[in-house]
């Protein structure tokens, strides 16, 4: 595991916590109690990185267990990055809430979970191998028959993979960009005023924040929260650095230089 994500699943009387590995999709699931504490959280993620090592990047959301202090020294002890999403903004970490998904729909057909979940991660994907080939190398045996041949540790053609992960990745965001009419938004400026629309207020541009695609700002009250590009919006005719001024549309419009007669 390189680089994953990972999300809390509550499900009837149960708490889960999910994780996926970006490259792989390999999921792993671990029971949580009720009343889930950071210290609980981190004991299962250190059972994981003990089975497969430590991630470089681990993507969550703001959840009190992931945004408390105790966390932030776990990632320190573990030498990964710890990144999380834009508040109010899920699809920002949509990897984990995919993974999600795929376990409560294990979990909602009953049965033994980690049955469904062996048969997940032997399943080829679309790339024509399995989570657990492209984790380990190998596939991993089932109680479905197969020839002993089958079994022997063999890598899949990793730059095969990779160009037809980059293909598909390139097919679903022209896919999703069509059909839900998305285009590129004009970056914001230091200083710049804007409507946050989660909150409907206004607010001042600080600076871009450390996680992508996310803004700093300070609201009217002299607070400071981070959002998404798509949480704000310019108010019209507000100057920026420069001689710059936001359109209607939330372009950037430059004054034209003046003759001096």
């Amino acid at each position: 595991m390189a680089e994953g994500a990972a999300d809390l699943l509550q499900w009837q009387n149960g708490n889960y916590l999910v994780l996926i590995d970006y490259f792989s999709c390999y999921i792993e699931v671990c029971n949580l109690p009720a009343g889930t504490s950071a210290k609980q959280t981190i004991a299962r993620f250190k059972a994981v990185f003990a089975r497969h090592g430590c991630l470089e990047i681990l993507v969550t959301d703001n959840g009190l267990q992931f945004s408390c202090q105790e966390f932030f020294q776990f990632a320190r002890d573990y030498d990964f990055t710890h990144v999380t999403s834009s508040p109010r903004y899920p699809r920002s970490n949509g990897d984990a809430k995919r993974a999600v998904r795929t376990v409560k729909s294990l979990l909602e057909k009953g049965g033994d979970l980690h049955k469904a979940l062996l048969a997940y991660r032997s399943t080829p994907l679309a790339h024509r191998a399995s989570p657990a080939q492209l984790l380990m190398g190998r596939r991993i045996r089932t109680p479905v028959p197969v020839l002993p041949d089958h079994l022997q540790p063999q890598w899949p053609d990793l730059k095969a993979f990779r160009d037809k992960d980059t293909s598909l990745k390139l097919q679903q965001l022209q896919t999703f960009n069509r059909r839900h009419r998305a285009r590129g938004m004009p970056p914001l400026q230091p200083g710049q005023q804007v409507w946050i629309k989660p909150t409907h207020t206004k607010g001042t541009v600080i600076g871009p924040a450390s996680t992508p695609r996310s803004y700093e700002v300070e609201t009217q009250e002299g607070g400071q929260m981070r959002r998404n590009r798509s949480h704000h919006r310019g108010v019209p005719g507000t100057p920026t650095s420069g001689n710059m001024t936001v359109t209607r549309s939330g372009r950037l419009s430059k004054a034209p230089e003046k003759l001096d007669l």
